[in-house]
C-alpha cells in the first residue's frame, strides 16, 4: 500500500462549478501542472479520505485552483474546504543530491559525530534563516540547525542523521 503525501492544503471552493482554491505546501516546481488526470487522495476535516481524480489545474498569483472529475457544483466542492490534498509516495519525483524532503527527515535518529544518540526529528520548523529541527528524546528537546555546517551527513536508507554541533548547541548533561 502506498504512502500518502500532503501537498496542498484546500482552503474553500471558488466559482459556481465546483472548482477549488489550494494553498501549496509543496515547493517542487511544476507539482500541480502535472496533476490533471491523477489520482489524488483528500483527507477531509472528519479525517475520512476520499480518492479523487484531477480535473483541471491553473495557477494564477501564486495560487492554485484545480477541480475534480465529478465534481461540478459548489455544493459539491463545499465538503473538501479545509481538506488535505495528498498523492501517492510513488508520484513525488526524487529529491535532487543533497536535498530532502521534510516529510523523509521526520522520523529520523539523530546522532552527535562520536555515535551518541541525540533523539529523533519530531517536528521541522521553517524560519526565514534556515529550517530548524525538533529532535526529542523523552523529556529532552533539541532544536539543530539545517545547515550543512551542522549536519554531517543524512541516510535516509538507515534513518539517521549525525550532526556536528557548534559550542552550546546540545547539552550533553541531557543525554
Amino acid at each position: 500500500m502506498d504512502e500518502w503525501i500532503t501537498i496542498g492544503k484546500v482552503v474553500k471552493p471558488v466559482g459556481l462549478c465546483g472548482e477549488l482554491k489550494v494553498m501549496p505546501l509543496s515547493d517542487v516546481p511544476g507539482r500541480f501542472s502535472g496533476l490533471p488526470h491523477c489520482k489524488v487522495s483528500v483527507r477531509l476535516r472528519s479525517g475520512e479520505s476520499r480518492a479523487c481524480v484531477v480535473g483541471a489545474v491553473r495557477e494564477l498569483h501564486h495560487s492554485v485552483f484545480l477541480s475534480f472529475e465529478g465534481v461540478g457544483s459548489i455544493g459539491e466542492a463545499a465538503c473538501f474546504s479545509d481538506g488535505e490534498l495528498r498523492v501517492a509516495r510513488s508520484e513525488v519525483p526524487a529529491a535532487p543530491e543533497g536535498v530532502y524532503y521534510h516529510f523523509d527527515l521526520i522520523g529520523l535518529t539523530v546522532m552527535l559525530e562520536g555515535g551518541r544518540p541525540l533523539g529523533r526529528i519530531e517536528q521541522i520548523l521553517e524560519t526565514p534563516a534556515n529550517d530548524v529541527f525538533v529532535v526529542r528524546n523523552g523529556e529532552s528537546e533539541h532544536l539543530i540547525p539545517a545547515l550543512r555546517a551542522v549536519v554531517a551527513r543524512v541516510d535516509l536508507t538507515e534513518r539517521t542523521m549525525v550532526i556536528r554541533p557548534v559550542e552550546g548547541m546540545v547539552n550533553t548533561n541531557d543525554l
